[in-house]
């Protein structure tokens, strides 16, 4: 049986809080998208049999990713908000000069907050969470209390969050 410390070995805790920490927005925003992909994979892969193994193959395309790992049993609201996760990505590694905007994060967040009201619906909603990150000692931030880049944050750290709790509680 693998456990939730395995998922830290490929995806090191400390590189999603450093990939939480940085001031680059572009960078934050690919850090922790790759993130997020190391868990898809390691759900697609727990879900590949020996004889499904002839058949199928880990995809190289994000969204196909999330397609196949949806077929195999993911929940939608999980695939729905990765596919926003992948959005922001695109947006922002793929057109020169735009800018994370409030509205394309709180799409986020309303993706992310229907998978805690699916899975965890006793967490508090994204809506009103906060962050502190101690390394760079920025204080407490509020969602939608400052900056866009931290309502990603603390978006992106709630969806991580979950994401490794449910691939727990499944037992991959």
């Amino acid at each position: 049986m693998v456990t939730s410390a395995d998922f830290i070995g490929p995806s090191p805790q400390d590189e999603f809080v450093r990939a939480l920490e940085t001031e680059d927005i572009i960078g934050c925003v690919l850090r922790l998208h790759l993130h997020i992909e190391e868990l898809l994979a390691v759900f697609i892969n727990s879900s590949i049999t020996i004889e499904t193994a002839k058949i199928i193959t880990l995809p190289q395309n994000f969204s196909h990713k999330v397609q196949l790992a949806t077929a195999f049993g993911m929940p939608v609201e999980m695939g729905l908000a990765t596919l926003e996760l992948n959005g922001l990505r695109n947006k922002l590694g793929h057109r020169l000069g735009h800018q994370l905007r409030r509205e394309d994060v709180f799409k986020f967040a309303e993706k992310v907050d229907a998978l805690r009201e699916a899975l965890f619906m006793s967490d508090p909603s994204v809506m009103v969470s906060a962050i502190e990150l101690y390394g760079k000692g920025s204080g407490k931030r509020q969602f939608g209390e400052g900056d866009p880049i931290w309502d990603f944050k603390i978006t992106a750290g709630l969806f991580y969050g979950w994401m490794l709790r449910y691939l727990s509680l499944i037992h991959i």
